[in-house]
Parts: C-alpha cells; structure tokens; sequence
C-alpha cells in the first residue's frame, strides 16, 4: 500500500508511518463464564482508529494521515484492506498459525536497541526495545541493563 514508507507497529497498539501514528487499535478480551482467563477467551472486542484524511494534534506525539502518504487511499479503500486483513489474520490464528502471526507481529516492530521514552514504577526512563514475548508482553533493557517486562504502557520513540 505505501512501498516507499517505513511502517512500523508501536508497542502495543499504534501503527507509525515514518515514525508518525496514523492508527490505534485496541482490543479487549471477555473471559468466558467459566474463566477469568483473558488470553484463553474467544469473544473480542476491536476497535480501530485511522487517519485517513486528517490527522489531531496530539501532545508529544508525531501524527499522519493517509492521504499525505497517498492521495488514492479513502474511507472505503483503506476499510475494505482493513477488514480483509482482519479476517484473513483471525482465520490464521484459528488453523493453528498464531506464533507465525506473532513473528509477523515481532518483524513489524522497531529494531533491537531502538530506544524509546517510557514511565516503570512512576519513573520517567529511557529503555531500549529487546523483544515481545509469545504473550504480547514488551521485553525492554534499562540504561543499567536490567530487563523489564512491560505489559502496559506507554512509549515515545527517542
């Protein structure tokens, strides 16, 4: 769709374009009524935001639009791939191809090393990207070398 842009995914829910946010995804699992297990549950919620035509003014945070990255791209366009992809990458992970999905999803990600901006335990730190673990955790180096696990949070890229 943009062959001559860098597209990374942000951990653990935005989508940057040249290092600018174009889309938020969020998705929120339901435990079944016979578990408290969110990552065992089957019913999802997913919502997504694009910028297609526009972009906010974010504080702190560099943002795009779709249409500055390709005039072409428009509402039905970019719902149309997003709904197919959707639905391609869920009939994936049910045939048993979550952990290709997850490589897929490490591959997009920024480089080992990429230093980021983030808050541990009230602390504003500068950490360094290492890895995502099978279960969506972020996997960060601090300036001491101490690995963290984040499991929520919040990054800005450095």
């Amino acid at each position: 769709m943009l062959p001559d842009h860098k597209l990374h995914v942000k951990w653990p829910n935005d989508i940057l374009i040249d290092d600018a946010k174009v889309c938020g995804i969020l998705i929120e699992g339901f435990p079944s009524k016979n578990s408290d297990d969110y990552i065992q549950t089957n019913r999802y919620a997913i919502g997504c935001g694009i910028n297609i035509v526009g972009a906010p003014n974010l504080e702190g945070v560099s943002t795009g639009y779709l249409q500055a990255y390709n005039h072409k791209l428009n509402f039905e366009t970019v719902s149309n791939i997003v709904i197919n992809r959707i639905e391609t990458n869920i009939k994936r992970w049910i045939s048993g191809q979550g952990n290709i999905l997850m490589n897929e999803w490490r591959t997009a990600t920024f480089n080992v090393g990429t230093a980021f901006k983030t808050t541990i335990n009230g602390q504003k730190q500068i950490v360094r990207y290492k890895n995502i673990r099978d279960d969506g955790t972020l996997v960060v180096v601090s300036k001491t070398g101490e690995v963290i696990e984040l499991k929520t949070g919040d990054l800005a890229i450095v």
